[in-house]
């Protein structure tokens, strides 16, 4: 049998072999590069996002679609405070279904899903063209929670358009006992919901405090807002952000009361925190400012549709 030459034997020789890896690290490396390039221009095509007349709309929509969700809350918390009861849980998602029992409720409701969809992802391109800085990054990861909240908006939205029989639905942000329970289970568990009640509570004071120090022409076109009415927006504003920051620490309340007690139960939703508020001296009374706020918030976000400086 005649001897295998190189080159003509199926088995590549070594110096084949080196050349394919040298060959192959080359495209990762290039790959790599690529990424990376990719990850530095994401800054640039978020802004140039935000500048899009359509992604303007889009937003724009969406905080009108805000103004009625806070509305509703607004109607919810209004007939605990009187009646003692509300048609649905007061929350986004309560909010949503309200909507869709309407007679027109769902092309409406699919209508507010696509502005939720746009203020959404106007708040993510915000927290990734973001400022620098730590004040930056803070600024950042709040917008992209929000921006994830309304994602979840948007999904309910959404189903309830396709399906407004799924509108008897709770989820884990109507009931948060069960995960509350599970978390008091973990090693240190009081402490970790003692951390998490901690940390809303430091939310909602500083959503208040926003709220006041916040200055608002920066957000609003001053050139076509002004006088009484900018004044009236920001009055708005302040009101509606206290009102928000106050509902998020009545919640922050009941969560380090689970904590404390090491008791899931007393932890609670929104809708019923509200519920048992109202048995609180003063509670009745306390429930109107509330729904007064949210009713201002609802006002703001209507001259932030039509005056954000997007």
């Amino acid at each position: 049998m005649a001897a295998l030459r190189p080159g003509v034997s199926g088995t590549p020789s070594s110096s084949d072999r080196t050349s394919k890896q040298v060959e192959h690290a080359g495209e990762r490396a290039h790959a790599r590069a690529e990424a990376g390039e990719a990850l530095k221009d994401v800054p640039g095509e978020a802004r140039r996002a935000r500048s899009n007349p359509v992604f303007a709309r889009l937003a724009r929509a969406g905080i009108g679609a805000r103004a009625v969700i806070y509305v509703l809350l607004a109607l919810m918390t209004a007939d605990i405070a009187t009646t003692h009861h509300s048609p649905s849980s007061p929350s986004g998602t309560g909010a949503l279904t309200e909507v869709a029992k309407q007679p027109a409720g769902r092309p409406l409701i699919a209508v507010m899903a696509v502005g939720l969809l746009g203020y959404a992802a106007w708040r993510l391109a915000q927290a990734l063209s973001g400022g620098k800085g730590a004040a930056g990054l803070l600024q950042r990861a709040g917008w992209a929670v929000i921006g994830g909240l309304y994602i979840v908006l948007c999904w309910r939205a959404a189903g309830l358009a396709v399906n407004p029989a799924s509108s008897s639905g709770g989820g884990a942000s109507q009931h948060p006992q069960p995960l509350v329970a599970t978390v008091l289970r973990w090693p240190g568990g009081p402490g970790w919901v003692g951390l998490a009640g901690a940390a809303l509570a430091l939310g909602g004071l500083g959503l208040a405090v926003w709220g006041w120090v916040h200055d608002y022409s920066k957000a609003l076109d001053a050139r076509r807002l002004r006088g009484v009415a900018y004044q009236v927006a920001r009055a708005t504003g302040v009101a509606g952000e206290a009102a928000r920051g106050a509902l998020v620490v009545l919640v922050a309340v009941y969560l380090l009361d689970a904590a404390v007690r090491d008791e899931p139960s007393q932890a609670k939703s929104l809708g019923g925190a509200l519920f048992s508020f109202y048995r609180a001296p003063a509670g009745t009374a306390l429930l109107l400012l509330a729904a007064a706020g949210l009713v201002c918030f609802a006002v703001y976000s209507g001259f932030e549709a039509r005056y954000r400086k997007l």
